[in-house]
Parts: C-alpha cells; structure tokens; sequence
C-alpha cells in the first residue's frame, strides 16, 4: 500500500531479517521508541534495500509517537538520506494499542 501510492518500485524488505542481529536490534530500539531514529526527518525506517537495509539505497519510514497506552504510525516518507523526504499521501496514520503493538514487535525482532 505504501509503495503503490508513493509510485515507487517494490523491492524492499521488513526492517527485520534473519542474520542482521545490529540491524534487528536498533529497528527494535527505534520501534519501541528506546533510540531516536536515524533520520534527520524523525522518521524510523521500516522497509529498506533486501542488499544492505542502507537509506542511501532509497527506504520508507515513518514517525512513531506514544501517547497513553497507544503507538501511532503516521507522516510515512519515501527517504534516501540525500534528498528532501517524499511526502507518501493517503496512509495512515494507524493507532496500536501498546500491549499488541510491543509483543508483535518483539516476536517479528525474535524472528
């Protein structure tokens, strides 16, 4: 849904992946709102290049707040790190209620 209405193409991955345990743990670290992202922008990544999970390779992010007992997903981009965001229109944002949301993220991370 995010790829199709940025008109991107498709081949980008989770930011979770058996083998990549630093990655595996700062995508943890940033979902769970435990390390700033690494975007100027705010944004954490969450799909990125299947070669290397760098941003210069072009990744979507999005920003993550925690208000009470709810994350919420919203402001998704397009990013490479270079370039000004691209702005991803008609997503979200999406709302998670914080007990669901931290234990499917620390299942995708124990993956």
């Amino acid at each position: 849904m995010i790829v199709e209405n940025a008109g991107g193409h498709k081949d980008f991955m989770g930011c979770f992946a058996r083998g990549w345990h630093n990655m595996n743990e700062h995508s943890l670290r940033q979902l769970l709102l435990q390390d700033n992202p690494e975007t100027e922008s705010g944004r954490s990544l969450i799909y990125v290049c299947p070669e290397c999970a760098d941003i210069g390779c072009g990744a979507y992010g999005c920003k993550i707040t925690k208000s009470g007992d709810a994350y919420t997903w919203s402001d998704f981009a397009y990013e490479n790190g270079y370039e000004e965001p691209q702005i991803v229109d008609g997503i979200g944002p999406f709302e998670f209620n914080e007990e669901n949301y931290e234990a499917v993220i620390k299942a995708a991370y124990a993956l």
